[in-house]
This record gives C-alpha cells, sequence and structure tokens, in this order.
C-alpha cells in the first residue's frame, strides 16, 4: 500500500494560474473541477488533493488578508475544505464555479471567526 503524500504548505499562485474550466480537463491536463467534485463525492482522496492543491493558496490568501490572524485564516481554510469533503454534491456554486464557492465559503468563515 502506498504512503499518503505528505501535504504541502499553500504558495502563492503562479500569475499564470487560473481556475479549471466546467467538465473535461485543464490545460495542464488535470481534472475540471467539477470532474474532481464528482469524485470528491466518491469518497476519493486523490481528488480532494488536486482540489485543495489548486486552490489553498487562493483560500488562504483570502482568508488571511480578512482576519490577519494565522490561526484564525487557517481554520477558516479548513472549514471550507472539510465542507468541501463532506458534501461537495452539495456544493452552493454562487457563480458556477467551484473556486468562487470555495472562497465566498472562506470569507463566511473568516468573518464569522470575528465576530463576537
Amino acid at each position: 500500500m502506498l504512503a499518503p503524500r505528505r501535504r504541502q504548505a499553500c504558495v502563492p499562485p503562479s500569475p499564470l494560474a487560473s481556475p479549471a474550466p466546467a467538465g473535461g480537463v485543464t490545460r495542464d491536463d488535470s481534472p475540471a473541477d467539477d470532474v474532481l467534485l464528482a469524485r470528491i463525492g466518491r469518497g476519493d482522496t486523490a481528488a480532494f488533493a488536486l482540489f485543495y492543491d489548486r486552490y489553498c493558496a487562493a483560500a488562504y490568501g483570502l482568508a488571511a488578508h480578512l482576519v490577519g490572524e494565522t490561526e484564525a485564516a487557517r481554520a477558516a481554510v479548513e472549514d471550507a475544505f472539510l465542507g468541501v469533503w463532506r458534501a461537495p454534491d452539495r456544493w452552493c456554486r454562487v457563480d458556477g464555479t467551484a473556486r468562487t464557492s470555495l472562497l465566498v465559503r472562506v470569507s463566511q468563515a473568516a468573518c464569522g471567526s470575528r465576530l463576537p
């Protein structure tokens, strides 16, 4: 049995990076978001790892900007990705993209952590 790949810390995205288009594959031949979400719904941890790697930097950057605290930012990102893992089939698509939905959830979690 292969050992799970160790998660790397989020790094700033490349200026050339863009969200994956719906359906099919991206420019770099990785699965599109809707394909990944379907696979995540079947418990595919590799698909979740790809989704996480694709969006962790943007998610953490937004959370850190909103709360300014490392722990609160990490908690917001963790909450958002946990929501993806638990219910990818019910994932709310704000504008039709998983990226936007994820960032909306991160901002909700981050701002909620600052409420008294």
